[in-house]
């Protein structure tokens, strides 16, 4: 196994992973839970799956007063569901072996508590042992291209070695460019990411428009009822005032919506861009140039909630912003649980690639 550098977990008991979310229930779990009294009108089945019920706060059923799983404390935690056995870590299995990853909705993830990652080897193994294998093909970039694994290591390389120190924007917008040439039929992507950087100096970059565009799109998806993201997205990108339902009721403009860079955001930030691709979420459920643009959205959308985050809190300073906010929208709403976006992530990559005349 590999394990994401630096990374600590333990659970905090905070409850967060129980709470929001329906929590999917695997056939195993299922019949086990049903045969106990724990089961009896525990359970919702929806679209031939069973999920567990929530109360009406939006908590888990089976989260007992005292934060615990009743599950667990009652049955042992090997009789918890699939999903809340794995959670926080992300796994994936590929050529090179098994990658361990966490999810940034996690508060002990977020401020790295507990123990160093492989001590959670053991109970992984289980886990692991069932993941499907990514990598042994071709992988779908868009459309009818493909990149093969040694390509993608290429890539997945690159963005974590400058990901270290260089700027995010600019190390997202050259890993996109070169993916999006390299559609075009032309030369391999390790040429086209040697060329990336002088493609994208300014004033001749030519995602600018592209990401204003999805990002107003992303923000009224996430911030809007249904019926009133079209209007809610003309309005953001209008610079006209909107309200901020969630964020302490605050309305106004996109304009206003800007974090002064800080060191502590600019390393939250980098940190979890280099455990989304250590994790391999660009090879994950979608194309690798739909989940690569998503990326280079990411750190647009970390600052923009952020920025909400600081005028909800009424903090007048950078390091009284809440970053740790920022992940969770990130995370919750983009990344690992995206709410209906698969239309808006294929969306995004058409966009992206039509910049470049790679339709």
């Amino acid at each position: 196994m590999h394990f994401l550098p630096a990374q600590n977990f333990d659970c905090s008991q905070c409850t967060k992973c129980c709470r929001g979310w329906r929590i999917s229930v695997d056939p195993t779990t299922q019949a086990r839970l049903q045969g106990h009294r724990l089961g009896q009108s525990t359970l919702e089945q929806r679209d031939q799956r069973f999920y567990a019920r929530k109360t009406p706060q939006g908590a888990c059923v089976f989260l007992s007063s005292d934060h615990l799983c009743s599950i667990h404390s009652q049955l042992g935690a090997d009789h918890k569901p699939r999903g809340c056995r794995q959670f926080p870590f992300r796994l994936c299995r590929t050529p090179d072996g098994i990658f361990v990853g966490v999810s940034y909705y996690c508060s002990a993830a977020q401020s790295n508590h507990g123990r160093p990652l492989p001590a959670h080897a053991a109970e992984l193994e289980e886990l692991a042992a069932e993941l499907p294998l990514i990598g042994d093909r071709p992988l779908p970039v868009h459309g009818r291209h493909h990149l093969k694994w040694s390509d993608y290591r290429t890539l997945d390389d690159f963005l974590m070695r400058e990901l270290q120190q260089g700027p995010v924007e600019m190390v997202l917008g050259q890993a996109l460019w070169a993916l999006c040439q390299s559609t075009g039929g032309g030369r391999g992507l390790a040429h086209y990411l040697e060329l990336s950087e002088a493609a994208l100096l300014p004033p001749e970059e030519p995602f600018i428009l592209m990401e204003e565009h999805f990002f107003a799109l992303l923000v009224a998806h996430c911030e809007a009822p249904t019926a009133q993201r079209e209007p809610f997205r003309t309005a953001l990108q209008s610079h006209r005032p909107v309200s901020f339902e969630r964020f302490a009721g605050w309305r106004g403009s996109l304009a206003q919506l800007r974090v002064p860079p800080s060191p502590l955001g600019d390393c939250q930030l980098r940190r979890y861009l280099k455990a989304l691709v250590f994790r391999k979420f660009l090879v994950a459920r979608r194309t690798l140039l739909s989940n690569l643009a998503m990326l280079y959205l990411v750190p647009t959308l970390f600052s923009f909630w952020a920025a909400l985050s600081q005028i909800s809190r009424n903090a007048p300073r950078p390091e009284e912003v809440d970053y740790f906010r920022a992940l969770d929208e990130c995370e919750n709403k983009i990344i690992t649980h995206p709410n209906d976006l698969e239309t808006v992530y294929h969306d995004v990559a058409e966009g992206f690639l039509d910049q470049l005349d790679f339709g």
